[in-house]
């Protein structure tokens, strides 16, 4: 059996899912699975040292010698130039010739945008599918491992294609198991386009429902409508409070005066302050990885010169702008902003709600040939 070379298309900042060494490790997991396949992985790891049209040339000769090409697919692959401008439409022009085969796999969450920038590759079947990409999998190991077995099936399904051209469509890979408790059957069902993870079929119940589930509702209910009246009847007061009705003394008038200097103190002290922790790294020179709390929220990431300046993460206590590079867009508590910083201000990456959906992003800074 003849080896088959796999090309691999990413973005730099992606490089988790290519690397050894990386958090997701995608690629080297792959490697391994199919290594007794006769598979080759190429990436452009071993071109560091080449630039301009050498650097081309070469990516075009691998993309041309490929028979497979996997696309990690990203926001920051889309808003790559380099992917765009040249690795996709070489791809592109090899697949319409039919002399290589496209295995699209979404290992992130896509802007409407820069899904559209993209839109040929969604008429193709992508892994897992177009709506819930593969980082959201990571966190549950089964999930996780039936979905890299998937890709696996998927890339060995192609390789029987390729070396059996003759053969009408490709099999079906790893058909999806569904069950129930009290069925000692099961149905086998074919994967049609997108992949889900397995569900449970719960039996049918039969019976009436129990009054205790009744009762612990009920209970509940009450228990909710007596914190609300609590929470309201603490506001009354404080309100009353702070107007004066529960003494109204010079005393008193100073002590509060006094309070709320000493809070718009505070306040500015925060503002101008940021309490930085250096975790791994020069703490001395301010330099390496850590956290850094803000009075509006808490960075965890690159640090450089004791400011945020690097990739890295910020969650929203309050609400605040996003970032002084875009004031108009407003953060709410919980948002999330991921990607690049600068000076302690997001410059490029994903604006995300506490659920991790992408609410917006910032694409304010311009990087090198590929990002």
């Amino acid at each position: 059996m003849n080896s088959i070379k796999i090309f691999v298309s990413y973005s730099h900042r992606n490089s988790q899912w290519v690397d050894d060494i990386g958090k997701f490790r995608l690629i080297p997991w792959l490697e391994n699975s199919l290594k007794r396949q006769g598979v080759e992985f190429w990436t452009d790891r071993i071109l560091n040292e080449h630039v301009g049209e050498e650097y081309e040339k070469n990516i075009r000769d691998n993309i041309s010698n490929s028979e497979i090409a996997i696309l990690l697919i990203s926001q920051e692959f889309v808003s790559s130039d380099f992917i765009l401008d040249k690795e996709l439409p070489w791809i592109k022009e090899e697949f319409i010739k039919g002399k290589i085969k496209i295995i699209p796999i979404l290992i992130d969450h896509l802007s409407k945008y820069g899904k559209d920038r993209i839109s040929w590759i969604f008429e193709l079947q992508t892994i897992p599918n177009d709506t819930k990409p593969m980082i959201e999998y990571f966190s549950n190991d089964s999930e996780w491992s039936k979905i890299r077995n998937h890709i696996s099936d998927t890339i060995q399904n192609k390789i029987e294609a390729i070396h059996n051209p003759s053969k009408l469509g490709e099999k079906p890979v790893n058909p999806i198991t569904v069950t129930s408790e009290n069925q000692p059957e099961t149905k086998q069902v074919h994967e049609q386009k997108n992949y889900a993870p397995e569900q449970k079929v719960q039996p049918t119940q039969t019976h009436e429902p129990k009054k205790d589930e009744k009762n612990k509702e009920e209970r509940s209910n009450k228990t909710t409508i007596i914190i609300i009246a609590l929470v309201v009847l603490i506001g009354v007061c404080l309100g009353l409070w702070k107007s004066g009705i529960f003494g109204s003394d010079s005393s008193t008038k100073g002590t509060k005066n006094a309070d709320i200097e000493q809070s718009t103190q505070n306040e500015q002290t925060e503002e101008s302050e940021p309490f930085v922790t250096i975790e791994e790294g020069d703490a001395v020179k301010g330099n390496g990885k850590g956290t850094i709390s803000f009075h509006y929220g808490k960075y965890s990431g690159e640090i450089k010169k004791f400011k945020a300046n690097g990739e890295g993460r910020l969650v929203f206590y309050k609400k605040h702008k996003l970032s002084a590079n875009d004031p108009d867009k407003m953060a709410e508590p919980k948002d999330i902003f991921d990607g690049l910083f600068e000076n302690n201000e997001p410059a490029y990456g994903r604006w995300l709600n506490a659920d991790g959906n992408q609410k917006g992003s910032l694409l304010t800074k311009k990087t090198g040939l590929k990002e």
